[in-house]
């Protein structure tokens, strides 16, 4: 174990695609586990997800059908879309077996753009365990990004 490190990680992406659609594939779970596992070699899957405030995602994620990591989170604040912007905050905690490896605080924020929207996600870190965690949670949050992309184009 190391002292805490955080960090705080942004990303935007455009989509062409209206408000309510990518919305919908952020809070439909099997549509994250789609879009949203964390490496091409890993498998996601949700045991429970009550997306409400309040509410709470627990997944897993599996390797070569081994579970690697635990990811539990809870919604903060949820605006569904219908006006100006759409937003999901939650906080969420990823463990391997007995060891939490971060935690984390989700902003999801959505805006209409002309023809589509326009995401703006951010993420504040903090690692429990090594510093190369916020590495890896930003590489896995990128790749989700481009992941919904391509979910999105396909649907």
């Amino acid at each position: 174990m190391s002292p805490s490190k955080h960090e705080t990680v942004v990303i935007e992406r455009k989509f062409k695609h209206d408000i309510e659609k990518v919305f919908a594939a952020l809070k439909d779970p099997r549509a994250r586990e789609s879009w949203s596992p964390p490496s091409k070699e890993v498998t996601l899957i949700f045991d429970t997800s009550e997306f409400k405030v309040g509410g709470r995602d627990v997944s897993r994620c599996l390797a070569g059908g081994e579970e690697q990591a635990q990811v539990e989170g809870r919604y903060l604040d949820i605006v569904e879309p219908g006006g100006d912007f759409a937003r999901i905050i939650y906080s969420e905690t990823v463990a391997a077996g007995d060891m939490r490896l971060f935690t984390s605080l989700v902003t999801l924020e959505l805006t209409p753009t002309g023809a589509g929207s326009s995401l703006a996600l951010t993420v504040q870190i903090a690692s429990l365990i090594d510093p190369s965690v916020i590495d890896e949670a930003r590489s896995a949050w990128e790749l989700a990004a481009t992941n919904l992309e391509k979910y999105l184009a396909a649907a």
